[in-house]
């Protein structure tokens, strides 16, 4: 029976590290996942499903020490034991290439090696179009399409740390209206496109947040992912949503956000009726001390409402929240 060597199903040696292992296991995955297969014939495509069955359960045994320990009993002597130091040189590691430079429409940008995905990193290239960022964070990854209403100022940060697995991730980019760009004067795609193209095995994503907020120091928009643990662990398809996120330009405020919340399940009526419960837009605005928000935009009918992007329909909450400026007025003396 072919593959039957959990190593050789994942291309790994048998001292291979818990990060190769997970490493190889996504570069299979992705290389075999159902878009990247559709044109192939009925039998290529089984030799394809077959082989992700195999190194997700070759996967689950060897990135466990205790399984792989008692994996490791059931070999030749020789296959399970580790080699010599001075027979294993250390693993090649070359440093990602720089990404391009900013407004280059190059087409040979190099997406993050698999080696890579432990880490927090990211690249980019932009274009008359706009940007597309590729990000790896806490074990996800992400590629986002920004309209080019909107610069990408080279400025990632996560904005709270996970370990691997969580079913949370959060980051927030540094950008800045380009009011000179054609998409500025006229739209014709969305200013936000996430597609996640990998996240840890057995999650389920189930709400997206967003907030672009503008002071007269920074403008800045943080973008939350949340997901759900569930079983059967489903097969992973990229997950892509695409949104407009910037609704500020409603109010005249220095210090002005868009927040927004979209989420699978529909919002409780207490979300829909009262403004400022917690859980809503409104109240994570109003706890920003970068904005001292103290008043809101009429959103009307906007406020909560169900969009959609391809076959994905969520629910959306939305706020624009702002400072109120302060005028100063000029006295007649007689």
């Amino acid at each position: 029976m072919p593959h039957t060597n959990h190593y050789k199903v994942l291309g790994v040696s048998h001292w291979a590290t818990v990060s190769q292992i997970n490493a190889a296991w996504a570069r299979i995955v992705q290389d075999n996942d159902p878009y990247n297969i559709r044109l192939l014939g009925p039998s290529a495509r089984a030799k394809a499903e077959q082989l992700v069955k195999e190194a997700t359960a070759a996967r689950a045994i060897l990135a466990d020490p205790h399984s792989r320990r008692k994996y490791n009993d059931t070999l030749p002597s020789a296959a399970g034991s580790a080699p010599p130091e001075s027979s294993v040189p250390p693993p090649p590691r070359t440093p990602p290439p720089p990404p391009p430079p900013s407004g280059s429409a190059s087409d040979s940008y190099d997406p993050i090696p698999n080696d890579e995905a432990d880490k927090s990193i990211y690249r980019y290239k932009s274009s008359q179009v706009g940007t597309i960022v590729e990000i790896s964070i806490c074990g996800w990854r992400f590629k986002l399409s920004i309209s080019s209403r909107f610069e990408f100022e080279d400025n990632l940060t996560e904005l709270r740390k996970h370990e691997n697995g969580a079913t949370s991730v959060s980051f927030e980019l540094g950008l800045k209206r380009d009011t000179q760009s054609d998409e500025y004067r006229t739209p014709t795609i969305k200013e936000l496109a996430v597609m996640v193209t990998y996240m840890p095995p057995g999650l389920r994503i189930i709400s997206l947040k967003s907030i672009f907020k503008e002071t007269p120091s920074t403008s800045t928009l943080a973008l939350t992912l949340i997901a759900e643990t569930c079983t059967p662990v489903p097969f992973f398809i990229p997950w892509d949503y695409a949104f407009d996120f910037d609704l500020n330009e409603r109010v005249r405020a220095q210090n002005r956000a868009t927040h927004l919340i979209f989420t699978k399940k529909e919002p409780s009526q207490r979300l829909k009726d009262v403004h400022e419960a917690k859980g809503g837009p409104e109240y994570e605005l109003k706890r920003d001390e970068d904005l001292s928000v103290d008043s809101f935009a009429y959103m009307r009918e906007e406020r909560c409402m169900k969009v959609g992007h391809g076959d994905l329909e969520m629910w959306r909450l939305a706020a624009v929240g702002f400072k109120k400026p302060i005028f100063f007025y000029r006295t007649a003396w007689t």
